[in-house]
This record gives C-alpha cells, structure tokens and sequence, in this order.
C-alpha cells in the first residue's frame, strides 16, 4: 500500500508544484500505510484553500481584505491519474504475498 500510495502522492506533488513551494514536499512527507489503507495529506496553509471549493480566506498582510481562492486541487486529480499504476502497484504485492504462501500461478 506504501508504494502504491507513493506514486499518487509523487503525482499530487507534481500538480501543486506549479503554484506552492509548501505544498510538494509537504505531500510527500505525509504519506502513510496500513496493510489496508493509505493516507497523503498536506497540512501547510496553503493546501486546503487550493483543494476546496470557493474558500476564503484574508489577503496576506490585511486581514481586512477576503478573497475567495482559485479552485486547485491536487490529491483528487493525483489520484484519478494514478490509479491504474497504484493498483498494479497493489497488486504485484498481493501476488508476492500469494508466492510466498505457496499459492503457483496460472500456467
């Protein structure tokens, strides 16, 4: 699940380099597994407001001023993008698992 996870993370991590120096290297030092399930999260300031819809939040330097945020998001589009090599990912460990207990293959 950790390599699986790695490769969408790489790929959320590429997304957001275009506009946040925080954000790329943040995402991939959050990135974590279980023999189940995967998180990557980003907790720098400016990964919610690019990852939400219609947020707003105070211009630097005047918390006077509001501006609702360009809508950016990075983890959702990451991981539509990577999938299918997530998966394969996922599965070569499966079938390693498989091979280690014994289990031949078809053919």
């Amino acid at each position: 699940m950790l390599a699986a996870a790695r490769i969408i993370a790489l790929e959320a991590s590429r997304l957001a380099s275009g506009w946040s120096r925080q954000i790329p290297p943040d995402v991939l030092r959050h990135v974590t597994a279980t023999d189940s399930a995967a998180t990557i999260k980003s907790d720098v300031g400016p990964a919610y407001p690019n990852e939400v819809i219609r947020v707003r939040h105070p211009v630097y330097g005047n918390r006077r001023v509001w501006v609702t945020n360009d809508y950016r998001p990075f983890l959702a589009p990451a991981a539509q993008a990577k999938a299918d090599a997530a998966a394969a990912e996922i599965a070569k460990s499966i079938d390693d698992i498989c091979h280690e207990l014994g289990f031949k293959g078809a053919g």
